[in-house]
């Protein structure tokens, strides 16, 4: 009976230390990605600020597309990396380029 009891130990301990990598942690998504920064498709958000500390506007970037809205939550334009184009809100083409902050 030890020895059945010893044998589970081992077979777990084995599984855990060559197959680690692959279990999830509390650090990771549901994706797979850890939440450190390698998720190529994270939210991030950045706060425009005027001078006086005012907010201006939200600048999002998830994957390949950024997208600004103003202090209202309205869409002001988006910005898509893979074809380097900033769009308004209307879909029309503002130029190439990140020219996201122009639109404010």
């Amino acid at each position: 009976m030890i020895e059945l009891i010893i044998f589970i130990f081992i077979i777990v301990f084995l599984d855990g230390f060559f197959n680690g990598h692959k279990k999830k942690s509390s650090g990771t998504r549901s994706n797979g990605y850890r939440s450190s920064g390698d998720d190529p498709f994270r939210r991030t958000e950045t706060a425009l600020r005027a001078r006086d500390g005012s907010l201006l506007g939200v600048i999002t970037t998830c994957g390949y597309e950024t997208t600004l809205r103003s202090t209202s939550g309205s869409l002001l334009g988006t910005y898509n990396s893979t074809t380097n184009i900033t769009r308004n809100h209307c879909g029309s083409m503002v130029g190439t380029g990140n020219l996201l902050t122009t639109l404010l």
